[in-house]
């Protein structure tokens, strides 16, 4: 018969060696990693007791463990250790207070029906090594309430065991939070043993929950987002939880998520150099940092949460811990970077298409090995993915310039007046650059005042005044007062930059204003050589603005958009190219101001270019480089854009006007392409209306147009 050393040591293969890679994983990181880090002969020591204690019968090592000769950081260990020696144990199903369940001391239904307190005991929800919850109901009659009661093992009631259920008490009393199951009462039974009464949560893990609910992209965000909520309350009472995962954020059945067991919380300010007790975390949620038995701050639980947020995305873990062994484990989550969340996603996930982009560096930037690369609070984590969800720029920036750096703008459609109009029409722009300089003044520690730059720019368009004096102080001296207002025009024009060094954001917007008037007079010129000096001007002035405003704001703003929506014809020849422009001004006016006077213009301007203008040179690059990419026809694509201009337009514009009926008229051709019948005759209606009653002869033909191409579509979705 083999020796009780040769048994144990046996038994101790079959535990470790013999064990899954995924349990030894656990077994090594929830465990011996932190202590051979930190004392190898103290490894030694446990190593040699846990030997004899797994040959103990269950009576003698319940007194052993209970001994007053042992030292209680052994104890510790040795229970800890002694959780996972049970081979039949599930790592991936089994909740971790369930690991122990009969490795220290049998338990039967004798609890139930007991009294503890205030409380009786209905039924058993979890045990672990030092101690149980179960279900338990207010007893005294003040109220009808149940409760989760924790109760501490009375064989381990002392020491540092008991130390750590007391400091499991104090910090999470302090937690009063919707989303933090919160401790209703404390105390200790008749032969003292502590527990702690909590709010019982009836839910479902939240990936559980969005899993088994089939939750779109924006729930799954919102729910997460809340659940953000609670952790960020814990750290902001100095509280960190460490062992956040799905299984400790449970959702109630009215959608309310609660953040549950802090168990091994911990202090931001605590002492980090003693250690955790118990060894407990969860590798596949722990971070770089846990794994290594290096200090953890607030970055920890934004890791934790990151993997959170990844599995409900996805509907898998960044890391297949199954397939590795221990050392494996800690390569993966130290060293390896994980895949994009759009590029693991499975069919319990979202797609890739919705994941890909922003919310993919989001995940990515919450995940950094490094926890001073991660986001610095919660806060920061959860507004990010708000931001996300409401199409505005996000703080996890692409790396590779995601939004493709390009330049679009969109030329001005009004008719050129008389030139004094022209003039008029430059003033009048005063308004509305005064608004948008306050809103640049906000984002430029340069910028001045909204006063003083409506004041220069005032001044500088008032010269224009000037021209007509013939006085020898005045600027129409040259010409003896007899200069027209074009003369005005491209001596002020060129003036700009020289007259405006230093303030480049008035000088940016008087290019574009001047580079408008060029454009008008332009299109009233015959083509040819009677065009081109116009057009000329138009182009440099254009591509002026632009340089100069990019420079002062930066590549994503407001007038940045507005510029390349001016320019986009003019930075490439290359229809593709053209329309990555076009789009990323979309997508950067959508971000920073959708109210903006261009932007409904934008959104018609490429819908017509993909849906109305069948043989246009910009029809299918602007089809296929549309972002997000998408399956949808391109005319599904047009009505999505139509549709998102109208309440845009309807604040700027009357209905009834030329502006509202161009987009009713062109909607109702693309709804009548794709045999929508009734949407496309109920706007038909309105383009007949608004033919028959407009005065404007050239709007009268254009919006015929758009009638007969309605009812060429009507007439062939019917055969």
């Amino acid at each position: 018969m083999a020796s009780g050393k040769t048994l144990a040591a046996s038994r101790i293969r079959h535990n470790i060696v013999d064990r899954p890679s995924v349990e030894i994983s656990h077994y090594i990181v929830g465990g011996l990693f932190e202590i051979s880090h930190s004392n190898t002969n103290s490894w030694s020591a446990v190593k040699d007791i846990l030997l004899d204690v797994i040959e103990m019968d269950e009576q003698a090592r319940v007194a052993f463990l209970t001994s007053t000769e042992l030292d209680d950081d052994v104890r510790s260990e040795l229970i800890s250790l002694l959780e996972y020696s049970d081979a039949n144990a599930d790592f991936l199903d089994t909740p971790a207070i369930a690991f122990s369940k009969d490795a220290i001391l049998p338990v039967s239904d004798a609890e139930n029906g007991r009294t503890i307190g205030s409380y009786t005991i209905e039924r058993e929800l979890g045990l672990g090594g030092m101690g149980a919850v179960y279900l338990a109901s207010r007893s005294d009659g003040k109220f009808n309430q149940q409760v989760a009661l924790k109760l501490l093992r009375r064989e381990y009631a002392a020491g540092k065991t008991r130390e750590a259920f007391q400091r499991e008490i104090d910090i999470q009393s302090a937690l009063v939070h919707p989303n933090i199951a919160r401790i209703l009462d404390t105390g200790t039974t008749d032969d003292g043993i502590p527990y702690i009464a909590m709010e019982f949560v009836e839910g479902e893990p939240i990936d559980e929950f969005c899993f088994k609910h089939k939750l779109g992209l924006r729930d799954r965000l919102k729910l997460f987002n809340k659940a953000c909520e609670g952790v960020a309350f814990a750290h902001s009472n100095l509280v960190i939880h460490r062992d956040i995962k799905p299984s400790n954020i449970l959702v109630t059945a009215d959608g309310t998520p609660k953040l549950i067991d802090f168990g091994i919380s911990k202090l931001a300010d605590a002492d980090d150099s003693v250690p955790t007790l118990f060894g407990a975390m969860t590798p596949e949620y722990a971070s770089p940092e846990q794994i290594d038995g290096r200090p953890v701050t607030t970055a920890t639980d934004i890791y934790s949460l990151a993997v959170v947020l990844y599995k409900l995305l996805t509907g898998r873990l960044p890391f297949d811990l199954n397939a590795v062994s221990a050392s494996g484990s800690r390569r993966l989550i130290v060293e390896t970077e994980p895949p994009r969340p759009s590029l693991a996603t499975s069919d319990r996930g979202i797609s890739s298409a919705e994941l890909s982009g922003d919310l993919d560096n989001i995940i990515l930037k919450a995940l950094q090995k490094d926890a001073r690369e991660r986001y610095q609070t919660v806060e920061q984590f959860a507004d990010d993915i708000w931001r996300s969800m409401d199409g505005l720029p996000v703080r996890a920036r692409p790396s590779t310039l995601g939004y493709r750096a390009a330049k679009f703008v969109r030329r001005n459609r009004i008719a050129v007046a008389a030139a004094i109009v022209v003039a008029l029409s430059l003033i009048a722009g005063i308004a509305m650059t005064a608004w948008q300089s306050r809103v640049a003044m906000a984002e430029s520690a340069n910028a001045r005042s909204e006063q003083a730059k409506s004041e220069k720019m005032s001044k500088y368009m008032a010269k224009i005044i000037g021209y007509a004096n013939p006085g020898w102080y005045a600027e129409g001296a040259k010409q003896k007062g007899e200069a027209r207002v074009i003369d005005a025009v491209n001596d002020l024009a060129d003036k700009i930059d020289t007259d405006f060094p230093d303030d480049i954001d008035i000088a940016a917007e008087l290019h574009y204003r001047f580079a408008e008037v060029y454009g008008w007079i332009g299109r009233s010129k015959p083509a040819g050589p009677e065009r081109e000096p116009y057009s000329a001007k138009y182009r440099h002035h254009s591509l002026r603005a632009l340089e100069l405003r990019t420079n002062y704001y930066g590549q994503w703003h407001v007038l940045v958009a507005k510029d390349l929506y001016n320019t986009y014809g003019l930075l490439s020849d290359d229809p593709y190219e053209q329309c990555r422009i076009f789009d990323r001004a979309i997508n950067m006016m959508r971000a920073t101001d959708p109210t903006n006077r261009n932007f409904p213009f934008m959104l018609t301007d490429y819908a017509a270019f993909i849906s109305y203008l069948d043989d246009h040179p910009r029809t299918v690059p602007c089809r296929q480089t549309v972002t997000p990419q998408t399956n949808e026809s391109q005319h599904e694509i047009a009505i999505r854009y139509y549709r998102e201009a109208q309440p845009y337009l309807t604040m700027h514009f009357p209905e009834g006007g030329g502006t509202i009926a161009y987009v009713d008229c062109r909607l109702g051709v693309s709804l009548a392409k794709l045999g929508k019948r009734d949407e496309a005759s109920l706007l038909r209606s309105k383009c007949q209306a608004f033919v028959d009653t407009t005065s404007d002869e050239a709007e009268r033909k254009l919006r015929s147009t758009d009638l007969e191409k309605i009812d060429a579509a009507l007439a062939e979705s019917s055969r």
